[in-house]
């Protein structure tokens, strides 16, 4: 809506620079009459003159406390941030927030994490859940009140991924065969990902199936050095897992995926989950566990989720994903309710129709 002095204002905090997720989130945001400014810090929004004009829409929480050196400081730090959140609902900010993990994965003061998630559900006029059962699944930390929270999918990465590379040239950039059946595991190595008992599962999988041809993927960026030398130590060089620890290049992206048959993603605790929607993308199933978000996403055909409790259920649904076939309707299905544009205009809808903005 350019030129319009009265479009609706989004400052959207933090900015994740390497995660297309906000810009997916937003694309209908001037569809809608808002207009987006990413926030690398948020001094000075005390001094804008937007009230009831202004939505501050908070994403990861972890970053307001990064860099505390102690607990003691943490807390201030919540105390301060309680105090800023409630200076700005006074000036006629509406606040938001989106819940995108329980804690932070690698989080260092517990106590100062789950304080600050009670303020900011406290201080937030709505709270954005993209599953559906995210109010239990922090209840044992902090609670969201009902009447704050609305529903609005994780959405999908069609359209931003370049998607031209077939299978066969895929595999052969990675010198892969045509007859290999290919697990891709893809996203940060760092430990809550399960990437050991991942290596040990695939393992058990080749010799209960000793005439397959199995293959492994494992490419992300490693959050944790120890973690990942562990990871690369268990590996030990072999040459049917290929080992991709850095940072993958978008436009590689699509070759990774396209080269496999199904995604694992046997995350040890988990409430949201991106790549599972990245699979989705490029119509790969998700062997996973059965819990948050992966359930509600893959309700229509689970038949490779398991029971993160049970002993074998890793390795049973890697097995059951080599004779799977996904019904092409399931994923259409997938793909539609969680469409970018789809899932964007219901989020704004939801900021319009609840939070009282000035229309003039």
């Amino acid at each position: 809506m350019p030129g319009d002095a009265f479009a609706h204002w989004l400052v959207s905090y933090p900015v994740a620079h390497l995660n297309p997720f906000q810009h997916l989130l937003y694309t209908a945001a001037e569809t809608c009459g808002f207009r987006v400014l990413p926030a690398l810090r948020l001094d000075g929004l005390e001094h804008v003159g937007w009230a009831r004009r202004m939505v501050l829409h908070l994403h990861w929480l972890g970053a307001l406390l990064r860099g505390c050196q102690s607990a003691a400081e943490a807390m201030e730090a919540v105390h301060e941030i309680d105090q800023r959140l409630a200076g700005w609902r006074k000036r006629g900010y509406r606040i938001v927030w989106t819940v995108h993990n329980i804690l932070p994965h690698n989080h260092q003061h517990a106590a100062a994490e789950i304080a600050l998630r009670k303020v900011v559900a406290r201080r937030s006029h709505l709270i954005h859940v993209m599953s559906e059962n995210t109010g239990d699944a922090v209840a044992g930390h902090y609670r969201l009140p009902d009447d704050k929270v609305f529903h609005v999918p994780h959405p999908s990465y069609q359209g931003w991924y370049p998607a031209l590379i077939g299978k066969t040239a895929a595999r052969g950039e990675l010198g892969l065969g045509a007859g290999d059946f290919v697990f891709l595991f893809f996203g940060s190595i760092q430990p809550y990902k399960g990437l050991l008992e991942l290596v040990e599962a695939y393992d058990a999988l080749r010799r209960k199936r000793p005439g397959a041809r199995l293959r492994l993927i494992i490419a992300g960026t490693p959050t944790d050095a120890a973690y990942c030398e562990a990871v690369s130590s268990k590996i030990g060089g072999r040459p049917d897992v290929v080992f991709l620890p850095r940072k993958v290049d978008e436009a590689r992206v699509q070759e990774l995926f396209s080269a496999s048959d199904v995604v694992v993603a046997p995350y040890r605790a988990t409430l949201n989950s991106g790549v599972a929607l990245l699979a989705a993308t490029f119509r790969r199933m998700v062997v996973a566990p059965r819990q948050g978000a992966m359930a509600e996403t893959f309700r229509q055909d689970d038949a490779l989720l398991y029971d993160a409790d049970s002993g074998e259920g890793l390795v049973d649904a890697m097995e059951r994903a080599l004779a799977h076939r996904v019904q092409e309707n399931v994923l259409d299905a997938l793909l539609s309710r969680h469409a970018p544009f789809a899932v964007s205009t219901a989020f704004f809808a939801a900021l319009r129709g609840r939070l009282d903005l000035a229309e003039h």
